[in-house]
């Protein structure tokens, strides 16, 4: 019904409604008259509306590359070396030092791994003895291995091992004042008969051929020599096996 006078009244309200949208027809005519598009809000500027709203959305506009190279910034080092699903032990980790080739030329890996103090070992260390386990190509992998392979070697009634010396040189060679050749891996089971089971290399009597550094006088002589003594050995005192 319309009022008197024949002319419909508008409300404040619906007023300025027309004249928003006249100004935003006005606009868009005049951004198609100068050979622009309509700008679309970017990515970037939906997340700093989002962060400043406080809604913790994620930034998709970061490119695949950014993403990647932060992953690995935060996990290098991290990877575990192998796929295993073996569960992660107390032991200390084996860590190879050489693959050389045993006396058949097969490869053969030697580790430095923890020495067990009850082995009383000692790195360029070479103990005299007999004996009983003839060391050439009677390998071991480690000094703990063949320490190990000593405390053993308890038989009743004959001669037991109770020193034991290991060839972990990597450069497959340990040099001895004999006719053999010495490769690395060879581990050698030994019986000293009159040792007093004293552990204490300055109170015992216990036989040592050579220890530390060769003499440089036995070097002159022996010209072969390396500087190091190249032998790791200790001792299995009796009722410690």
């Amino acid at each position: 019904m319309l009022p008197r006078g024949g002319e419909a009244r508008r409300s404040p309200l619906a007023v300025a409604g027309m004249l928003a949208g006249a100004v935003a027809v006005f606009l868009l005519i005049a951004l198609v008259s100068n050979g622009l598009s309509v700008p679309r809000q970017p990515a970037v500027e939906k997340l700093h509306a989002n962060k400043a709203q406080g809604h913790p959305a994620a930034d998709h506009s970061m490119e695949y590359s950014q993403v990647t190279k932060v992953d690995v910034a935060h996990t290098r080092g991290t990877e575990p070396a192998h796929s295993s699903t073996t569960p992660v032990t107390s032991e200390a980790p084996k860590k190879l030092v050489v693959t050389v080739l045993d006396q058949d030329n097969n490869s053969f890996e030697i580790f430095d791994e923890p020495l067990p103090e009850d082995c009383h070992g000692q790195s360029h260390f070479d103990l005299d003895g007999g004996a009983v386990r003839w060391g050439l190509g009677h390998k071991a992998h480690s000094a703990a291995e063949c320490c190990q392979r000593c405390k053993d070697y308890q038989p009743s009634g004959v001669e037991r091992c109770n020193v034991w010396t290991w060839c972990g040189d990597p450069s497959g060679i340990c040099w001895t004042m004999d006719i053999h050749t010495h490769t690395t891996g060879d581990c050698w089971l030994k019986y000293q008969e009159h040792w007093d089971n004293d552990v204490n290399l300055v109170s015992s009597n216990l036989r040592v051929n050579m220890q530390g550094q060769f003499p440089e006088s036995f070097r002159a002589e022996h010209k072969t020599a390396p500087l190091w003594v190249p032998w790791t050995s200790g001792m299995i005192p009796k009722h410690k096996t």
